[in-house]
This record gives C-alpha cells, sequence and structure tokens, in this order.
C-alpha cells in the first residue's frame, strides 16, 4: 500500500506567492513556488478532480450540520443569465474567488421564502 503524501504549504513574508511542497516517504516529491494567477489555475484544477471522484461530495448538508468555513458578508452579484432565464448568483470567497451559482426561478422563490422567513423571526 502507498504511503499518503502530505502537502505543506507557506505563503511569502511579503505576501507575493505560496510554496506548495508536496512530501513523500522520501522526501520532497513536487514543490513549486506560485503567485496567484497560477494557484488560481490549481485550485481550480483540484475543484474539478474532485468533482469527478467516485466519492462525491454529500448532495445535501444533514441537519444540524456545522459549516467551519464561513466567509463573513461576503460581496456578491446577482444577476440573470438571459439564454437560459435563469438567476445569476455570486459570491466572492478571499480563497476560492467569485463563485457562481446558476439558479431556476423555483430555487430562487424558495430561497427568497426561506430568507424571508428567517427575517420575520425578529
Amino acid at each position: 500500500m502507498r504511503e499518503a503524501a502530505q502537502v505543506e504549504l507557506s505563503v511569502e513574508e511579503d505576501g507575493a506567492a505560496v510554496w506548495l511542497r508536496v512530501l513523500g516517504g522520501e522526501g520532497e516529491l513536487f514543490g513549486a513556488r506560485l503567485e496567484g494567477p497560477e494557484l488560481d489555475d490549481l485550485i481550480r484544477a483540484l475543484a474539478d478532480g474532485r468533482a469527478r471522484l467516485a466519492d462525491a461530495v454529500a448532495p445535501e448538508l444533514d441537519e444540524g450540520a456545522r459549516i467551519t468555513d464561513v466567509t463573513v458578508d461576503p460581496a456578491y452579484l446577482v444577476g440573470k443569465n438571459s439564454d437560459k432565464g435563469q438567476a445569476l448568483v455570486a459570491f466572492r470567497h478571499p480563497g476560492l474567488g467569485w463563485l457562481g451559482f446558476q439558479l431556476r426561478r423555483d430555487v430562487v422563490a424558495a430561497m427568497v421564502d426561506r430568507l424571508g422567513s428567517w427575517l420575520g423571526e425578529d
């Protein structure tokens, strides 16, 4: 059985780039200095690979689950995909960038209803 690789990441003191090191049983397997755009490309490639795994991300969040990676009051954009007649909602994550979601009208209506109920709880 192959030993799992360990990943180390460090940010340069001036914040210009990160150093990525992949370590295995015999030391460093891979190392690279990545600036913002290169790191963005790697993150997208990793997310694409994760989306293709047989061990999929859970399609629904368990009731009472705690979300620990929270971005407080992110910048957002709400628009319309005129080709599809659907809403476009995007949120800015400080590490992942702009994450866009295309939503059908019934999904938007359900979200508005749920958020409206939450606002009425005061």
